[in-house]
Parts: C-alpha cells; structure tokens; sequence
C-alpha cells in the first residue's frame, strides 16, 4: 500500500523526494487519527489533501534533483537505440504539461485502475467532471505526442 501511495505522490509532485516527504507527512497524519484501521482510500485522501495543503502554502513547483538526471543520462546510454527511451521522455514531458488535476485523475484511472465513479469518490468532484478531465487530459497527451513526434520526422 505504501508503494502504490508513493506512485500516487510521485504523481501529483512529479519530483521524488518531495512525493517522499507528502507521503510520510500524510502517513503520519493517518496514523495518528486512526492507527488500526488504515486503508487504500484513507491514506490517498491523506495524501492528496497533504499535496494540496502544501501546494497551496508554499506554491511547489515541480522539479528534478541532480541524481535523477544522472540515472536517466546512464538509462539513455544504454538504451540509446531502443526508441521506447526517446517515447518515455516525449511521454514525461507531455505529462508535465498536464495540470495537476489532470494528472491525478489520469495516474488514478490508468495506474490504480480506478473506475471514474471511484475516482469522483475519492476526490469529491462529480462523475462527469472527472470524465470530462480524463477526455481532455487524453486529448492534449494525444497532441502533444503527435506534435513531438511529428517535429522529429520534419
């Protein structure tokens, strides 16, 4: 369970250390509320209230530590030939250009598997806004990555 919130973190933060921090912070949160009684929907709440408490505090901007560029610089050296690398960072970067709403309702219908009901549940919004989210979000990730790919070919 910690794993999958740290995704969901990682998700709204885009940056690890901070997504490490939110989920620690809404950890701790829960357990002092409720020690025994912890589930999947409790500690997202957790997390994602924590993210945008935060958020709106301290005004985050998402970023990359140096160690997170040296491992995708090793990764792309190996993998120079392979085009799913060049896909995966077109994919990061077109995912960055997602508002954060966005982005969550994505990570949590695409990665959770969640159902747009569900999704509407945990985040308080209604079940057409959440579609309504999710065929944007798709539309501009569509875009972007036809774009992408299209200045490469020119």
């Amino acid at each position: 369970m910690l794993q999958q919130g740290y995704g969901y973190a990682l998700s709204l933060t885009q940056h690890t250390q901070l997504a490490e921090d939110i989920l620690q912070t809404a950890l701790c949160s829960v357990l002092k509320k409720s020690p025994h009684n912890i589930n999947k929907t409790y500690l997202y709440t957790a997390i994602r209230n924590t993210y945008f408490n935060q958020y709106k505090r301290e005004k985050i901007v998402p970023m990359q530590s140096l160690g997170d560029d040296e491992d995708l610089l090793i990764l792309e050296q190996q993998w120079h030939d392979n085009d799913w690398v060049e896909y995966a960072q077109d994919l990061d970067k077109a995912l960055a250009k997602l508002r954060s709403m966005e982005r969550e309702v994505m990570y949590l219908a695409l990665v959770e598997e969640f159902s747009a009901s569900e999704i509407a549940k945990h985040t308080d919004l209604s079940r057409g806004t959440i579609l309504s989210l999710m065929y944007r979000a798709k539309q501009k990730l569509r875009s972007y990555l036809t774009a992408s790919t299209g200045e490469e070919q020119a």
